[in-house]
């Protein structure tokens, strides 16, 4: 009787590591589609966008690889060469809402562009293709003659803020602005589901916190204190560690998508955006 349990829970124990093992390998194949969910729109939608305004210019760039990127340039006229913030967006977010947002960034240009399989952008999304592609983008636009060099900030938001961090490690930027940032996907994923080894199966693994030291430029981070998707517990590590001067939010009474609602999100920006200009 005994000896017919035992055998039972060992084929089940070995039932249950089969089915860990599967689980496993499947995150590890598939882990772009539980990261990344990418947002399309029509061409109609992009060509309504320029057309309500005569400051916006749509924006097309060819990536290392040869995949097209688009996106839109909100331009300030006001001066022959503008100071630029470039936008990189959370995971599941198509970034051209915020060309409406860019009156909250006085005396800056706006750029946005999707990443790839987003909006109009081609290709499918992976962390080492979202840095590349930053780097293309951000040289192509210190290229243009109504863009000061001198005077980029980039702006990232959620997973975006993992692509904001590497490319200010790699350029000579002005500021960085982190929306609901996190020290590393690894930590994030590894808090939420200990049984997973994260750091053996995670590609795409943002560890911003490993690029924060060498990173002098001043940053604003703004966390949402009963966020459950990224716990500000991992901005504040992430603030702890940068090579910078720093100014860090946790603001109360918002979640992680329903931070920018908060009285003291665009004052903060604004604030920050006016003490490094």
């Amino acid at each position: 009787m005994f000896r017919g349990q035992e055998k039972r829970l060992i084929n089940l124990a070995i039932y249950l590591i089969l089915i860990y093992i599967v689980v496993l390998i499947a995150l590890f194949v598939f882990q772009e589609s539980f990261i990344y969910f990418p947002q399309k729109i029509t061409r109609d939608y992009s060509e309504e966008l320029i057309k309500e305004s005569s400051n916006v210019e749509e924006i097309i760039i060819n990536s290392y690889d040869e995949t097209l990127l688009h996106g839109w340039l909100v331009k300030n006229k006001e001066v022959e060469k503008s100071p630029l913030i470039i936008y990189y967006g959370g995971n599941a977010e198509e970034v051209s809402h915020m060309v409406r947002n860019w009156d909250h960034f006085s005396g800056y240009s706006l750029l946005l562009v999707n990443y790839r399989g987003y909006g109009l952008s081609e290709g499918r999304p992976k962390e080492k293709h979202l840095h590349k592609d930053a780097v293309v983008i951000f040289d192509e636009m210190i290229k243009r003659e109504d863009i000061d060099k001198e005077n980029i900030v980039v702006m990232g938001r959620s997973i975006g803020t993992g692509v904001a961090v590497a490319i200010a490690e790699k350029k000579d930027i002005h500021g960085v602005i982190l929306i609901t940032p996190f020290d590393s996907l690894i930590k994030v994923v590894q808090n939420k589901m200990r049984i997973i080894p994260a750091d053996w199966i995670l590609r795409n693994r943002f560890d911003s916190i490993e690029k924060a030291p060498n990173i002098k430029q001043p940053l604003l981070v703004l966390a949402a204190k009963d966020d459950k998707v990224i716990p500000s517990q991992h901005a504040t590590n992430l603030a702890e560690k940068w090579g910078g001067e720093v100014d860090i939010e946790i603001l109360d009474g918002v979640v992680h998508n329903t931070i920018q609602y908060h009285s003291l999100y665009w004052d903060s920006i604004k604030k920050f955006l006016e003490r490094i200009q």
